[in-house]
């Protein structure tokens, strides 16, 4: 049993800390596995590290902001500046019940478990 007791009706977050590099310094991130996956994807497209993309981003944050949040703007302001309308029509956006009809889906595939497992890895 563990010694940390969790309030009825919360779960455990699903945050990932990875430790990273921003500009030299090393620094702990938290994020969800998506955004890790993302960042992944990005740097890979991009033929740097997630290490260069977190200095970035870092570098042009305002002072303010945190970096994990400068980092949630940065890769939905990546695959947004990559969306075209051809793109939107091929996922099938366009419409709420489109949209609810996809949720349905990926719960029915979750339930009978054949949603794809996620385990992103850093570069």
């Amino acid at each position: 049993m563990s010694d940390v007791e969790e309030e009825p009706g919360r779960s455990r977050s699903t945050l990932i800390n990875r430790n990273v590099r921003v500009r030299g310094r090393r620094t702990s991130v938290r994020l969800e596995p998506a955004m890790w996956g993302s960042l992944k994807e990005i740097a890979k497209r991009e033929g740097c590290g997630i290490h260069d993309i977190c200095s970035l981003v870092d570098e042009k944050k305002k002072p303010e902001m945190a970096l994990t949040a400068a980092i949630r703007v940065f890769v939905i302001l990546y695959f947004r500046a990559a969306a075209t309308e051809e793109g939107h029509a091929k996922a099938g956006h366009g419409s709420f019940a489109g949209m609810v009809r996809r949720a349905h889906r990926e719960d029915a595939k979750v339930a009978a478990g054949e949603a794809r497992k996620f385990t992103p890895r850093m570069s």
